[in-house]
């Protein structure tokens, strides 16, 4: 008897526990004193839910995210490591900001600003950094959908719009040791990607043409774009500084002085501006990338995205061409589980 009593005795005072829990966000207002009082024996209790008056989750609270579009991850201040054989210069502080009066750039700005989609605008301006997919991809997040954004694309029109913007502005990377454009040249006329048949001429003739088409132009990528080749050894001995902490791959060079010969439009002063622009902003949109950890992941989430973020102005073609594509959304995900 004695033992069934204590057994009694534990059993009430297991079923007298009862745990209360507060759903609330972290910045909501304190309930006021009224609310204050004795907790009721509810639903709200563990252990005391009962089922058949269980309150389903309303729409607003289906929406409810926990991201903050301002977070910033640690490894952002962590420092970023360039190659040994370049040397950073930045002109900010030793120049004052040349401000464009040319028409033609004028005129590039207004039709970037004419073609810019507001609802593309405002989904990467209030989104947070998910993570990359692959080198090709990379996730983010805004508010309760989640977006796979083109990489390539989506770079490629960030520096051709700050080359646009920042015209005759730029810093510049010079390299320690300069390039022979007739090596640069030559590799990239070896190469598969420039397509090259007998029936274009010989190598060595295209070379020297290549080369001598870029000493011509030298003056106009010097004085506006901080591209600098030296027209006696000719060599390439600067790149422009398009971006902070961020440095082109410089093995897609060879192709960049191919296409510089061959694709820009040098008699134009509009098309060439324009076409120039498009190719450098092709070869630094050509980022190297090799795992989720690497290097150029981290350059991709805390130089690139943000620079996205605040300045990027995508155009309406983003919705169409795959640039911005919606995989996910948190109402839809929230009916798939109902389901379950």
């Amino acid at each position: 008897r004695i033992v069934q009593k204590i057994e009694e005795k534990l059993l009430e005072g297991k079923s007298s526990k009862t745990f209360y829990t507060e759903s609330r966000l972290p910045g909501q207002t304190t309930p006021s004193s009224s609310s204050k009082s004795k907790p009721s024996r509810s639903s709200s209790s563990i252990g005391l839910t009962d089922s058949k008056t269980e309150k389903k989750p309303s729409q607003e609270e289906l929406k409810i995210v926990r991201t903050d579009t301002r977070e910033v991850k640690i490894e952002k201040y962590l420092s970023t490591s360039f190659s040994a054989s370049q040397t950073i210069r930045d002109p900010e502080g030793e120049t004052p900001r040349k401000i464009t009066k040319l028409t033609s750039v004028l005129s590039l700005r207004k039709a970037v600003e004419d073609s810019c989609s507001k609802h593309l605008r405002k989904i990467i301006s209030e989104s947070s950094f998910v993570g990359c997919v692959d080198k090709e991809h990379f996730l983010i997040q805004c508010q309760d959908k989640m977006f796979l954004c083109d990489t390539r694309k989506l770079s490629k029109e960030l520096f051709y719009q700050i080359l646009l913007y920042d015209f005759e502005n730029f810093g510049k990377i010079e390299l320690e040791e300069p390039l022979k454009l007739g090596e640069l040249a030559l590799l990239a006329l070896e190469s598969e990607e420039s397509g090259w048949t007998p029936e274009d001429g010989d190598k060595e003739d295209l070379v020297e043409r290549i080369v001598e088409i870029l000493c011509d132009k030298s003056p106009i990528m010097k004085e506006y774009y901080k591209l600098s080749i030296n027209r006696q050894d000719r060599t390439l001995d600067t790149l422009p500084l398009i971006l902070a902490n961020f440095t082109p791959p410089l093995s897609h060079l060879p192709m960049f002085i191919l296409r510089l010969a061959t694709e820009v439009k040098w008699e134009n002063e509009k098309e060439c501006f324009e076409t120039l622009s498009k190719e450098i902003a092709k070869f630094y949109a050509e980022i190297e990338h090799s795992g989720p950890d690497d290097e150029s992941s981290a350059t991709l989430e805390h130089v690139l995205y943000p620079a996205m973020k605040e300045y990027l102005i995508p155009p309406e073609n983003f919705a169409s061409n795959k640039a911005f594509l919606e995989v996910a959304a948190l109402p839809e995900l929230h009916k798939v589980f109902e389901r379950c």
